[in-house]
Protein backbone atom coordinates (compact mmCIF):
# COMPACT_ATOMS: atom_id res chain seq x y z
CA UNK A 1 0.00 0.00 0.00
CA UNK A 2 1.78 3.47 -1.05
CA UNK A 3 -0.02 5.57 1.64
CA UNK A 4 -2.84 7.07 -0.62
CA UNK A 5 -6.47 6.00 -0.77
CA UNK A 6 -8.47 4.77 -3.24
CA UNK A 7 -10.88 7.79 -3.09
CA UNK A 8 -8.04 10.04 -3.53
CA UNK A 9 -6.89 8.56 -6.91
CA UNK A 10 -10.39 8.07 -7.73
CA UNK A 11 -11.24 11.55 -7.22
CA UNK A 12 -8.65 12.94 -9.74
CA UNK A 13 -9.68 10.90 -12.32
CA UNK A 14 -13.15 11.58 -12.37
CA UNK A 15 -12.12 15.50 -11.91
CA UNK A 16 -10.19 15.56 -14.88
CA UNK A 17 -12.43 13.49 -17.34
CA UNK A 18 -14.86 16.37 -15.77
CA UNK A 19 -13.37 18.90 -17.25
CA UNK A 20 -12.51 17.25 -20.51
CA UNK A 21 -16.77 16.94 -20.55
CA UNK A 22 -17.25 20.87 -19.87
CA UNK A 23 -14.92 21.56 -22.62
CA UNK A 24 -16.62 19.63 -24.82
CA UNK A 25 -20.38 20.17 -23.66
CA UNK A 26 -19.57 24.22 -23.80
CA UNK A 27 -17.90 23.52 -27.90
CA UNK A 28 -20.92 21.48 -28.81
CA UNK A 29 -23.55 24.55 -26.89
CA UNK A 30 -21.17 27.03 -29.05
CA UNK A 31 -21.30 24.97 -32.75
CA UNK A 32 -25.30 24.61 -32.00
CA UNK A 33 -25.90 28.96 -30.71
CA UNK A 34 -23.78 29.45 -34.33
CA UNK A 35 -25.31 26.65 -36.98
CA UNK A 36 -28.95 28.16 -35.45
CA UNK A 37 -27.53 32.14 -36.07
CA UNK A 38 -26.70 31.05 -39.40
CA UNK A 39 -29.16 28.50 -40.32
CA UNK A 40 -31.85 31.58 -39.22
CA UNK A 41 -34.20 29.22 -38.04
CA UNK A 42 -34.91 27.49 -34.43
CA UNK A 43 -36.22 24.81 -36.21
CA UNK A 44 -34.20 21.70 -37.06
CA UNK A 45 -36.55 20.40 -39.88
CA UNK A 46 -35.99 23.70 -41.69
CA UNK A 47 -32.20 24.24 -40.05
CA UNK A 48 -29.96 21.79 -41.84
CA UNK A 49 -26.54 23.00 -40.21
CA UNK A 50 -28.86 22.98 -36.89
CA UNK A 51 -29.97 19.43 -37.48
CA UNK A 52 -26.39 18.27 -37.81
CA UNK A 53 -25.10 19.67 -34.77
CA UNK A 54 -28.02 18.74 -32.48
CA UNK A 55 -27.51 15.61 -34.09
CA UNK A 56 -23.41 15.15 -32.97
CA UNK A 57 -24.19 16.54 -29.69
CA UNK A 58 -26.42 14.01 -28.73
CA UNK A 59 -24.10 11.60 -29.96
CA UNK A 60 -21.72 12.63 -27.21
CA UNK A 61 -24.60 12.79 -24.77
CA UNK A 62 -25.40 16.63 -24.84
CA UNK A 63 -28.36 16.68 -22.49
CA UNK A 64 -31.90 17.71 -24.17
CA UNK A 65 -31.83 21.21 -21.98
CA UNK A 66 -28.87 22.56 -22.84
CA UNK A 67 -29.32 21.76 -26.31
CA UNK A 68 -32.87 23.91 -26.03
CA UNK A 69 -30.66 26.54 -23.97
CA UNK A 70 -28.47 27.02 -26.86
CA UNK A 71 -31.07 27.49 -29.53
CA UNK A 72 -32.42 29.84 -27.09
CA UNK A 73 -29.20 31.81 -27.10
CA UNK A 74 -28.77 32.27 -31.02
CA UNK A 75 -32.32 33.63 -30.74
CA UNK A 76 -33.06 35.49 -27.46
CA UNK A 77 -35.08 33.89 -26.26
CA UNK A 78 -36.12 31.98 -23.20
CA UNK A 79 -35.52 33.08 -19.17
CA UNK A 80 -33.43 36.18 -20.04
CA UNK A 81 -35.30 37.28 -23.29
CA UNK A 82 -37.12 40.22 -21.50
CA UNK A 83 -33.71 41.68 -20.28
CA UNK A 84 -32.54 42.06 -24.18
CA UNK A 85 -33.36 43.32 -27.03
CA UNK A 86 -32.48 41.17 -30.57
CA UNK A 87 -31.36 43.42 -32.81
CA UNK A 88 -29.39 42.63 -36.73
CA UNK A 89 -26.77 43.77 -37.94
CA UNK A 90 -27.10 45.92 -40.94
CA UNK A 91 -24.09 47.77 -43.54
CA UNK A 92 -25.00 51.44 -43.49
CA UNK A 93 -23.44 54.70 -44.43
CA UNK A 94 -23.49 57.34 -41.62
CA UNK A 95 -22.41 60.39 -42.18
CA UNK A 96 -21.73 62.82 -39.18
CA UNK A 97 -22.20 66.55 -39.63
CA UNK A 98 -20.46 68.96 -37.39
CA UNK A 99 -22.73 70.23 -34.31
CA UNK A 100 -23.42 74.19 -34.96
CA UNK A 101 -22.59 76.80 -32.07
CA UNK A 102 -22.59 80.29 -32.06
CA UNK A 103 -20.59 82.91 -30.52
CA UNK A 104 -22.57 86.19 -30.74
CA UNK A 105 -20.09 89.11 -29.18
CA UNK A 106 -21.83 92.14 -27.52
CA UNK A 107 -22.02 95.59 -28.58
CA UNK A 108 -19.93 97.98 -26.40
CA UNK A 109 -19.34 101.60 -26.31
CA UNK A 110 -16.52 103.75 -25.61
CA UNK A 111 -15.49 106.98 -24.59
CA UNK A 112 -13.42 109.09 -27.42
CA UNK A 113 -9.22 109.08 -26.11
CA UNK A 114 -10.28 106.44 -23.32
CA UNK A 115 -9.10 102.75 -23.36
CA UNK A 116 -11.11 100.32 -24.77
CA UNK A 117 -13.55 98.26 -22.72
CA UNK A 118 -13.31 94.75 -21.85
CA UNK A 119 -15.25 92.51 -25.13
CA UNK A 120 -17.46 90.10 -23.90
CA UNK A 121 -19.66 87.76 -25.48
CA UNK A 122 -21.57 84.40 -25.36
CA UNK A 123 -21.07 81.03 -26.84
CA UNK A 124 -23.66 78.44 -27.25
CA UNK A 125 -24.49 75.14 -28.82
CA UNK A 126 -20.99 73.34 -27.58
CA UNK A 127 -21.49 69.94 -25.98
CA UNK A 128 -18.65 70.63 -23.55
CA UNK A 129 -17.45 74.01 -22.33
CA UNK A 130 -13.65 74.70 -23.55
CA UNK A 131 -14.28 72.56 -26.87
CA UNK A 132 -13.41 75.74 -28.65
CA UNK A 133 -10.88 76.61 -26.55
CA UNK A 134 -10.47 80.14 -24.43
CA UNK A 135 -13.00 82.41 -26.28
CA UNK A 136 -11.70 85.89 -26.23
CA UNK A 137 -13.26 89.09 -27.69
CA UNK A 138 -11.97 92.15 -29.45
CA UNK A 139 -11.83 95.05 -32.18
CA UNK A 140 -10.93 94.59 -35.79
CA UNK A 141 -10.36 98.06 -36.36
CA UNK A 142 -8.16 100.78 -34.48
CA UNK A 143 -10.61 103.69 -35.19
CA UNK A 144 -10.86 106.02 -32.24
CA UNK A 145 -13.00 109.05 -33.51
CA UNK A 146 -16.43 108.90 -32.37
CA UNK A 147 -19.06 107.14 -34.67
CA UNK A 148 -20.77 104.10 -34.91
CA UNK A 149 -18.43 100.91 -36.02
CA UNK A 150 -20.44 97.98 -37.18
CA UNK A 151 -19.31 94.60 -36.93
CA UNK A 152 -15.69 95.09 -35.08
CA UNK A 153 -15.99 93.32 -32.52
CA UNK A 154 -15.39 89.92 -33.28
CA UNK A 155 -14.32 86.56 -31.35
CA UNK A 156 -10.97 84.58 -31.52
CA UNK A 157 -11.12 80.64 -30.64
CA UNK A 158 -8.99 77.39 -31.12
CA UNK A 159 -10.66 75.43 -34.07
CA UNK A 160 -12.83 71.92 -34.09
CA UNK A 161 -13.87 70.06 -36.95
CA UNK A 162 -16.58 68.82 -34.70
CA UNK A 163 -18.03 72.26 -35.11
CA UNK A 164 -19.77 74.58 -37.45
CA UNK A 165 -19.00 78.20 -35.87
CA UNK A 166 -21.01 80.98 -36.42
CA UNK A 167 -19.74 84.58 -35.42
CA UNK A 168 -22.30 86.97 -34.82
CA UNK A 169 -20.15 90.55 -34.80
CA UNK A 170 -20.98 92.95 -32.26
CA UNK A 171 -20.57 97.11 -32.95
CA UNK A 172 -18.84 99.44 -31.42
CA UNK A 173 -20.25 103.11 -30.31
CA UNK A 174 -17.58 105.91 -30.28
CA UNK A 175 -18.78 108.55 -27.81
CA UNK A 176 -17.36 111.82 -27.25
CA UNK A 177 -15.47 112.68 -24.25
CA UNK A 178 -17.26 115.12 -21.50
CA UNK A 179 -15.21 118.26 -20.84
CA UNK A 180 -15.74 119.86 -18.05
CA UNK A 181 -14.31 123.50 -17.66
CA UNK A 182 -14.14 125.42 -14.21
CA UNK A 183 -14.02 129.20 -14.81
Amino acid sequence: MSGHSKWATTKHRKAAQDAKRSALFSKLSRNITVAAKEGGDPNPDNNASLAAAIEKAKGYSLPKDKIKVAIDKAFGSGKDAANYETTRAVRATVTINPRPAVIVANSATKTAGAADPIFTGTVTGLVRAGDLGAVSFGRSNAAEGVGFYPGVIGATFLANPNYSVTVVPGSLQGDTASVSCKP
